[in-house]
């Protein structure tokens, strides 16, 4: 029940709260007491009080009429009982009727405290000083109309522990109608903070129970990209256990009006959100919402997200054509059957890849590049696990498209005088003609079937563990990855293969057809990921064996077979290969008198794959003109990079540790670590030094990893944390090796895809790039080598900042961001071929190749003030929000035609104003 309810109700069992109970004695004193000439009324005067054994009221006088069983008090009315109190200028209880007038009064709600406790006290501040005080309310008057029915006056209620006598917020309401127990209509409510009038509404339905059905408070929300936007919620009580929200809204979209063929984000135009959610136990429960937006505005191309002229006659007129419904679905289910048997889903899809972008303006989250939604059942029992899963991802990093292949070109836009394609192609008589209006179409798990045996002993040192996975990997529409006859989906870059003027394709001789046609047709050609069976086979053998006290001794030997059957070729390869792993192991500790405790653990442990027998199925390129290397579709897949493996790695650990009470604190921590690779020419990897160190209220950390092929740093990872109530600060910086074929920060954070012209995808070059942790597949120890063409490269580095500082009066202000310091860039083409630069200059003249420069980014900058008073009964922040620039060039606003380099981009800040109300949760939003 909300606090509002509670004062409510109160309100409407008043009778009950400071008079006593049927048949309850009553006690009573004061200066002077008379009564009528037949003794039916009572008066007390002077510091009169009423007493039961659970209540107890005090006043100037105190008139008791027996016959109709009417109270009247007046002169400094106190009043008492359970946790709660009152104290008012004149109260009026019908004991019968239930019925109570206040004149001038305040309700408390007290915590914390006995009841005892409470009845001992005699004046509002004893009250108020006794327990905490959890809801305060001022009432002039309350009036019964009809049983459960009260019409209240002049309302004025803190629901949190502030002075109640000298609250520093309150909510007023020139009137309320309340229905105890129901609900009630609070009419022209308005916040006030140190009697200033901040959030006025029309009225408010509060609830006094905990599910009623009706409306919610009016959400209004703005943003440079989306302007005004209002919901309306509405509340909806199925059961005890069952909820919906409908919530109605419109946007009324940005003041920048659409031009054709120019970029644009945003929506306008009314919606629908639906949440239903239901929770039968911790263990069966679900949320589900339905979101649906019937957008306004013009129709874009999915492929660069650019608006549509509205015909050839007119190209500089945006068309009419309006995108019209779309939505998303969210949420996630949890069903417990019993028996061990479970099953959970996880949604998370949108109607096309741009809303996400489009309704938000935060860039974490419009950068996001795949929406993961999964089903899963499940039987676990304490020696097995089996599953069911099903599991897709949706790629929302390519342009706008449809999730179901909906996009069409427009009629008024088809080339005339020849033959119309497929209206799912680019129409046009341009270069693009013929392109599918389709994004990638990503390989998803449908189904898995998983069956895990995990270790089961064997005699006393031996222990055996079995994995198994049967997978079908495939789009939901169609059999291929159609990602062309390159092997690599892209939009406007230069194709890696040319079947018809380019040399021999010994990976796809038989291709005659384009990457421009081929890519997006929802046809397998040979270049593109088939669809496949895949089966998973992992039996383990482990054991373990100690030398004294002081050695632990762990080999182990597993295999790895993979069969596949691919759908469209149906021809089946095999891939497996033998494992053997030992590890020794050793702790040596001290513990210290007052409570420290030193460890030290040294450990080998080296790993061997001779060889393999098969591969893993896909295009294996070995020259130019041909589709780029795409046979690892998942982590299993590349399980392991290339066959044979001779690895280890020797560490040290060194843990300070202190005991408080019954809990381990560890206080530093010291990791280093050198990686063997005997199959490089050096035997080495990675050098890993790690550190981490805690004392409150300071904390700090550094990781470094040395590269030894390459002979530089491939990481430096560090920070410092100071955490106090009044002021708190992170500081992190990290440093990440990025090949020379792999550079140029984009908006996003995201380095920009240049690749060269050899068969590699952008995959491969992250994978090449950073420390070997990312290059480590999962039956490997360490990182894979990096290919001598991918060593030459320079460090991107990332510092980013959080602070906040609570001064004593109330005012807070924080700030947190990132900044990229500059890496030098030069500008290329998809193939990595130097290319001019925009012209620039007075007058405009065009970069003449090579384009380079250093290029420093302020990624997104979150600044904030924030005010509350010392009880913390509410909180009003107001922030700034600034984005990242949009690119290394922008056009120069002195030089019409001209750009100029965009170091820092800046742009006027979305404004986030947020009030926060104890108890009653946050108006307000962007």
């Amino acid at each position: 029940m909300t606090p509002l309810g509670l004062v409510l109700v109160l309100l409407a069992q008043a009778p009950t709260t400071p008079l006593p109970a049927e048949g309850e004695p009553v006690r009573y004193q004061a200066e002077q007491g008379t009564s009528d000439g037949h003794g039916e009324v009572l008066h007390l005067k002077g510091k009169a009080e009423l007493r039961t054994d659970t209540a107890r009221i005090e006043a100037d006088r105190i008139d008791y009429d027996q016959r109709t069983r009417i109270l009247t008090a007046s002169g400094h009315c106190y009043a008492v009982t359970g946790l709660s109190g009152a104290v008012a200028d004149g109260l009026t209880l019908d004991l019968d009727g239930n019925w109570l007038k206040l004149e001038n009064g305040r309700f408390f709600v007290k915590a914390d405290v006995a009841p005892e406790v409470l009845l001992k006290t005699s004046t509002p501040e004893q009250l108020i000083a006794s327990g905490r005080t959890t809801l305060a309310a001022r009432v002039e008057r309350v009036e019964r109309v009809d049983p459960g029915h009260l019409k209240v006056n002049g309302l004025d209620l803190t629901p949190c522990d502030c002075n109640p006598l000298d609250p520093h917020w309150s909510i007023k309401a020139t009137a309320a109608d309340v229905h105890p127990g129901e609900r009630a209509w609070l009419f022209l409510p308005v916040v006030y903070v140190y009697g200033v009038p901040i959030l006025p509404l029309p009225v408010l339905d509060v609830p006094l129970k905990p599910q009623k059905t009706g409306l919610l408070v009016t959400t209004p929300a703005h943003s440079a990209q989306n302007g005004w936007q209002v919901t309306q919620p509405v509340y909806l009580a199925l059961a005890s256990n069952w909820d919906l929200t409908v919530t109605p809204g419109y946007t009324w979209g940005s003041s920048t009006q659409p031009t054709a063929n120019t970029y644009g984000l945003g929506v306008k135009g009314p919606s629908l959100d639906t949440e239903v959610r239901w929770a039968h136990s911790r263990e069966t429960k679900g949320d589900i919402e339905l979101f649906l937006l019937d957008d306004r505005l013009p129709l874009r191309d999915p492929r660069g997200l650019s608006y549509y002229s509205k015909s050839l006659a007119e190209p500089g007129t945006v068309t009419p054509e309006l995108r019209n419904l779309r939505g998303s679905v969210n949420g996630a289910v949890l069903q417990n059957f019993g028996a061990g048997w479970s099953a959970r889903l996880d949604l998370n899809l949108v109607s096309d890849s741009a809303l996400v972008k489009d309704t938000t303006t935060d860039v974490a989250q419009q950068a996001n590049q795949y929406l993961r939604s999964s089903a899963v059942l499940s039987r676990r029992t304490p020696d097995s696990l089996l599953s069911f899963e099903v599991t897709a991802r949706q790629d929302i990093a390519w342009g706008g498209f449809s999730a179901f292949d909906g996009d069409r070109y427009p009629d008024a836009l088809y080339a005339p005088g020849v033959t119309a394609l497929d209206p799912h192609q680019d129409n046009s008589s341009g270069g693009s003609r013929g392109q599918w209006l389709r994004g990638p179409a990503t390989l998803q798990r449908l189904p898995t079937l998983h069956l895990d045996l995990p270790s089961h002993p064997l005699g006393e040192h031996f222990s055996w563990a079995l994995s198994a996975d049967l997978t079908r990997l495939a789009p939901f529409n169609g059999h291929s990855g159609d990602e062309g006859v390159d092997g690599l989906y892209q939009i406007g870059g230069a194709t890696l293969v040319d079947p018809i003027n380019g040399p021999p394709n010994a990976v796809c001789p038989g291709n005659t057809g384009t990457d421009l046609l081929s890519q997006g047709d929802r046809v397998w050609q040979c270049g593109e990921r088939e669809a496949r069976l895949r089966l998973d086979l992992v039996p383990r053998l482990s054991a373990s064996f100690g030398v004294g006290d002081w050695i632990r001794i762990r080999p182990s030997v597993w295999i790895r077979q993979d069969l596949y059957l691919g759908e469209v070729t149906r021809t089946t390869d095999q891939r497996g290969y033998a494992v053997g792993d030992l590890l020794v192991s050793s702790e040596v500790s001290r513990t210290f008198a007052n409570g420290l405790r030193h460890a030290i653990q040294p450990s080998l442990e080296y790993r061997e794959i001779p060889g393999q027998w098969g591969a893993v199925p896909g295009n294996r390129p070995n020259g130019p003109n041909q589709p780029v290397e795409n046979r690892f579709y998942d982590e299993l897949d590349g399980a392991l990079v290339e066959a044979r493996l001779r690895q280890g790695v020797a560490r040290l650990t060194q843990t300070l540790s202190r005991r408080t009470g019954a809990v381990m604190q560890e206080l530093l921590r010291l990791d280093i670590a050198q990686e063997f690779d005997f199959h490089q020419d050096n035997g080495l990897a990675d050098t890993v030094v790690s550190l981490r160190a805690g004392y409150a209220p300071f904390s700090g950390g550094l990781t470094f990893r040395y590269d030894s092929q390459r002979s530089a740093p491939a990481l430096w990872a560090a920070f410092a944390s100071f955490q106090s109530p009044r002021f708190g600060t992170t500081l992190r910086f990290d440093q990440l090796f990025v090949p020379v074929q792999f550079f140029d920060r984009d908006v996003y954070g995201a380095f920009a895809q240049n690749l060269p012209a050899t068969a590699i995808t952008a995959e491969d070059l992250a994978r090449w790039g950073g420390s070997g942790s990312m290059r480590q597949g999962i039956d490997a120890l360490v990182g894979s080598p990096v290919p001598s063409g991918f060593r030459n490269g320079q460090r991107q580095s990332a510092i980013t900042l959080e602070a906040h500082l609570n001064l004593v009066f109330g005012l807070g202000l924080t700030y947190s961001g990132t900044l990229y310091p500059g890496a030098t860039w030069t500008l290329r083409d998809a193939n990595g071929t130097p290319i001019d630069g925009p012209p620039v200059g007075n007058p405009p003249t065009a970069e003449a190749k090579p384009v380079t420069g250093r290029y420093s980014l302020l990624g997104q900058q979150n600044f904030g003030v924030s005010f509350a008073p010392a009880c913390n009964c509410w909180r009003l922040d107001i922030i700034g929000r600034l984005p990242p620039p949009f690119g290394q060039y922008v056009p120069d606003p002195q030089v019409p035609g001209a750009s100029v380099r965009s170091t820092f981009n800046w742009r006027f800040p979305d404004l986030i104003f947020l009030l926060t109300i104890q108890n009653f949760g946050t108006f307000g939003a962007s």
